[in-house]
């Protein structure tokens, strides 16, 4: 079931990956842009902000994703956006329901230059983080967070580390 949501959500037309190109902070809002992002078709985007995504400061997926955002700059590396078709963080711009870290692929990438995911002992790398989600159910006051990633022992199935929590 992993791997069918995994596929689909790499196989989607609005998560396609980019570098980013531009971000800033409004108000509590992150807002950045990618080079392949194409103009928003959402209806409550404004025409001068279409090329533009939004994050919440205020949730603790949106503090993620952020996390996410300033990391694929300072590696350079391409982010694949999926939208959640509304403009709920900010008006006039579409906010974003999740982000995938691409992993690098340009010849001579290594391991040293890609977002690892490592055992508790911090040192032992066990594997190449693709992509991450959180998800809350907020009734119960609890969630989960899931980070997928490519195995380094060569394997070519993605991997899933699910950690779920209660806040009470």
């Amino acid at each position: 079931m992993n791997k069918l949501a995994l596929l689909s959500a790499l196989c989607s037309p609005l998560a396609i990956a980019g570098p980013i190109t531009q971000i800033e902070i409004e108000n509590n809002t992150v807002l950045f842009s990618t080079s392949s992002m194409a103009p928003s078709s959402v209806a409550c985007v404004a025409e001068d902000k279409n090329q533009l995504r939004s994050i919440s400061l205020d949730s603790h997926s949106g503090r993620a994703m952020y996390s996410l955002l300033i990391t694929a700059v300072a590696k350079q590396q391409a982010v694949a956006v999926t939208s959640a078709q509304d403009c709920a963080d900010l008006a006039g711009v579409e906010r974003v329901q999740s982000l995938r870290l691409a992993p690098n692929t340009s010849a001579g990438n290594s391991n040293a230059r890609s977002i690892g995911l490592y055992a508790s002992d911090g040192i032992t790398r066990i594997g190449t983080l693709v992509d991450t989600a959180h998800s809350k159910n907020s009734a119960y006051d609890s969630g989960r967070y899931r980070w997928t990633y490519i195995d380094n022992e060569g394997g070519v199935d993605y991997k899933t580390l699910t950690i779920s929590y209660n806040s009470a």
